[in-house]
């Protein structure tokens, strides 16, 4: 009988979204490696977005019966009102304080588990791995991090609340055996700030699911090229010096009508951009064309697999940090068509692609406006056609390989650093 991993993740399918990727990969892919994966997920959500297929194997949905998913509502409906308040968005601690745990506790005890796998977002799946890891010590607990708790750019939880985060993530980090950053910038940051726990930080990136097929479809009979964007885009990831770079270049007679549409598909908002009236005119004029919808992953994929053009925002405004890399990158190089890439000078998402044979622009975030403008020319001259992603892209990127990454910790081996990255 195989060892058994238990996979904490509040987010799950039917949820839909980029979170739910790293526990369904966990999922999938522990068994190659000799572990029996489960997964303590919610089966309510209050406020978020569901759509995505539901996924067979051992899926712990709690809370189970209708009584208790009407109760889980409501303490969801109420937990999402308090960090409303607080401007605090991690759901899911009732969740976990409630049902979670009770239901981790009743897999431990029937025998075989060997480790945790808890993952964030959000980190309430962090805090319940922490409880279960309190009264099963002997069990090994990674906590897998797609985003940083401290040193989000955008967390921005009222100034009361951040010493209780820091005692959180001290708690966090003091107990579990190991803690999976998603890129290496991630790791430095924590080995600064807990160079005790030093040995315990690895990095644990995201990846492309090679059982998902992706890849480019022959583009549609359309007159004018789209240059499409995947995602909710908000706030601080609003693509300002693209808006403003398109306007000054239709205003110099350089981008004439009908050469480009920049579209936007997902859940955006896009009323704090810094130049309104240049906004207005660019979607007036049909370069700029926002699609406001909530779609399945299905649906997403192949609109960026029909695009001639694929947009990366890895954008981080005021802060310009060089964290993370966007889940949808490794989408866009599976499909192969150029990528115009705006994210800051030297971050990750610049050295995938610069290591990804994939044709792209990168457009550093504190580039001058005429860089900008010279950026997006350079990027329309690019051909058209897609190209496959580099060796190096397939080799250090299948979720089947850093899956087994975390499957060879748990098993006592070392993790190797992706090289060059």
């Amino acid at each position: 009988m195989n060892a058994k991993a238990l996979i904490v993740s509040y987010y799950f399918p039917p949820m839909n979204g980029p979170v739910i990727q790293h526990p369904i990969s966990f999922l999938r892919f522990l068994p190659l490696y000799g572990l029996e994966p489960h997964v303590i997920s919610s089966s309510v959500f209050y406020g978020e977005n569901l759509g995505a297929p539901l996924v067979e194997g051992n899926v712990h949905s709690v809370p189970a019966g209708k009584l208790a998913r009407q109760c889980a509502c409501h303490l969801y409906r109420a937990e999402f009102y308090i960090q409303g308040k607080l401007r605090v968005w991690e759901h899911g601690f009732a969740w976990g304080w409630v049902f979670a745990i009770r239901e981790a506790c009743r897999l431990i005890k029937a025998g075989g588990v060997r480790a945790i796998i808890s993952i964030s977002p959000s980190v309430a799946s962090h805090w319940t791995a922490y409880k279960i890891k309190q009264r099963f010590p002997s069990l090994m607990w990674i906590a897998n991090f797609s985003d940083p708790f401290l040193g989000n750019p955008f967390r921005n939880s009222k100034e009361w609340i951040a010493p209780h985060e820091r005692r959180l993530e001290r708690a966090l980090f003091e107990t579990a055996d190991y803690l999976g950053a998603n890129t290496k910038p991630v790791r430095d940051l924590w080995r600064e700030r807990y160079p005790e726990f030093a040995g315990k930080f690895v990095v644990v990136p995201n990846g492309f699911d090679p059982l998902e097929p992706i890849g480019p479809r022959p583009l549609p009979g359309r007159s004018v090229p789209v240059l499409a964007h995947v995602g909710a885009v908000y706030g601080g990831r609003i693509p300002n010096a693209l808006f403003e770079g398109l306007f000054e270049l239709t205003q110099a007679g350089s981008l004439p009508p009908g050469q480009l549409t920049v579209e936007f598909l997902g859940s955006s908002d896009f009323s704090d951009v810094r130049r309104p009236g240049q906004f207005d005119s660019l979607c007036r004029a049909g370069l700029v064309r926002v699609r406001n919808d909530y779609v399945p992953r299905k649906e997403a994929v192949r609109f960026a697999e029909e695009a001639d053009f694929l947009l990366l925002l890895d954008i981080t405004a005021p802060h310009n940090t060089k964290l993370q890399v966007p889940s949808k990158l490794f989408d866009y190089l599976r499909i192969g068509r150029p990528i115009l890439a705006f994210t800051a000078g030297s971050s990750p998402t610049a050295r995938i692609l610069e290591q990804s044979g994939i044709r792209h622009v990168i457009i550093p975030n504190e580039s001058a406006p005429e860089d900008v403008r010279a950026g997006i020319l350079r990027f329309l001259s690019l051909p058209r056609d897609p190209q496959p992603p580099s060796a190096w892209v397939t080799r250090n990127f299948d979720v089947r390989h850093i899956v087994g990454g975390v499957a060879r910790l748990i098993g006592g081996e070392p993790l190797e650093d992706i090289p060059l990255w």
